[in-house]
């Protein structure tokens, strides 16, 4: 598992990570030790379409669906 900074244009973090449950129960933790205002928490896979994506393209060679 793992979590990933993938990019952070000020005031924006970007992350991309295996493990949104971790990333969630201790985000609120860490935003409160290091003082940090958080304004929005989204995850823009979290729908059904990518749950979709997800299991059809995970059995085929590179990640990719074949036609």
């Amino acid at each position: 598992s793992s979590i990933q900074i993938v990019e952070s244009p000020l005031p924006h973090l970007l992350l991309q990570t295996d493990r949104a449950d971790l990333v969630f129960a201790e985000l609120p933790k860490l935003a409160i030790q290091e003082r940090i205002r958080i304004q929005e928490v989204s995850s823009p896979d979290d729908n059904l379409e990518s749950v979709f994506d997800f299991l059809v393209n995970a059995g085929s060679p590179g990640g990719k669906a074949s036609a």
